[in-house]
Order: structure tokens, then sequence, then C-alpha cells
């Protein structure tokens, strides 16, 4: 699918166990890491006397050699030589490389 025909944005709808549902937008988005997906913050909601949020994030699939052939760009705060040897502070990344 050409990135002209990628629609702009999907719907991820959460079930909860007392019946309520949840709607999230995701809007398209490309990752740092080049990959073409969606991704959105989950809004407060509140369960069992609790308020939840979070993020959702949703990627295009490739092939295992099309991935190896596709360095990612160096990030900062990796601890590249490329970004000055220096990592970050360990913060969560909110754009976290899906797994290999």
């Amino acid at each position: 699918m050409a990135a002209e025909d990628e629609p702009k944005y999907v719907f991820a709808t959460l079930k909860m166990p007392d019946g309520k549902e949840y709607e999230v937008p995701l809007p398209a988005k490309v990752f740092s890491t080049g990959r073409r997906g969606f991704y959105g913050q989950i809004p407060p909601m509140a369960y069992g006397g609790d308020v939840y949020g979070g993020q959702i994030q949703i990627w295009k699939k490739s092939d295992k050699k099309d991935e190896e052939t596709a360095a990612p760009e160096p990030r900062a705060g990796d601890g590249s030589p490329e970004t000055g040897g220096k990592k970050d502070d360990g913060a969560a990344d909110p754009d976290p490389a899906p797994p290999a």
C-alpha cells in the first residue's frame, strides 16, 4: 500500500470487564525507526475506583531481511558514538523499537 493510500487514523476499542468500552483514535505516525503505523494516548479512564491511562502503538510489520538492510538512524541518548556516547536518564522511551 502506497503512503498516500494509507489511512490517516484508525480506532482501537478497549473493552473492560464491566462492559464499558472506550474508543481511542490513533493518528498515523512515522516512528523514529522509520516504520509507519499509528500511535495514540489513552485518555484518563476510571475502572474499579482507579484512574488509568496509557499509550497504544501499532506498526507495519516488515520482512526480516528488510529490517537487516535498513539500519535505523542513531537516536539521541542511545549511547552510540554518533550521539556523543551519552545515554539518557533511563526514562521510558515513548517510541521504542519493536522486538526483533
